[in-house]
């Protein structure tokens, strides 16, 4: 499946593409009777609806057929918010990917993480990012760490400009992996 670009978000229109993905899943949602929708399941789900583009046109594209017979990786962070819908939400939920392309649903899953992919919260403001690989002058076939690296917005950034070399991020903080996960399989 295709990648998306780091900086896919930065540019207006993808953003708004993404936001109104953001907006059905979340009426689609609502719609099912939910009451309180987080971002986190909508990322989720936008996450979830992305993987589907690599399946083929005859897969009935269920929950069950997204994880198995298809072999469609999704850790289980991302398992127990499909799970939360019912099949009818589910197929629903299907039919946005008639209306959006697969970048759409990647950049709805990022959305949430800020313009660069992360959020606010713990972000490395790309001025830093830019600086720390400068300094670090990375060279093909080379390994890099990250000590306490966040949503790893360094450790993405760094990969998309040495895609030959290696990058290995650590935290204490393990909603940071969840999110690195989506992340790193997107961009």
């Amino acid at each position: 499946m295709q990648s998306i670009p780091v900086d896919y978000l930065n540019n207006e229109e993808n953003r708004k593409r993404a936001q109104r993905v953001v907006n059905d899943i979340t009426r689609i949602l609502r719609a099912a009777g939910a009451e309180k929708v987080q971002d986190v399941m909508v990322t989720r789900l936008a996450y979830a609806l992305y993987k589907t583009y690599s399946l083929p046109e005859s897969v009935g594209y269920s929950y069950e057929d997204m994880l198995s017979r298809q072999g469609v990786v999704l850790n289980a962070n991302v398992k127990k918010y499909i799970d939360m819908v019912n099949p009818d939400t589910w197929h629903e939920l299907k039919a946005l990917t008639g209306m959006y392309s697969a970048e759409d649903f990647a950049g709805a899953a990022a959305l949430p993480f800020g313009r660069y992919g992360i959020s606010s919260y713990s972000a490395t403001p790309a001025s830093v990012v830019k600086l720390a690989e400068k300094i670090l002058d990375i060279r093909p076939q080379e390994r890099a760490a990250d000590m306490g690296c966040g949503a790893g917005s360094f450790l993405l950034s760094a990969a998309a400009h040495h895609p030959e070399s290696r990058f290995t991020g650590f935290d204490t903080d393990i909603r940071f992996k969840q999110i690195i996960d989506i992340l790193s399989d997107i961009y």
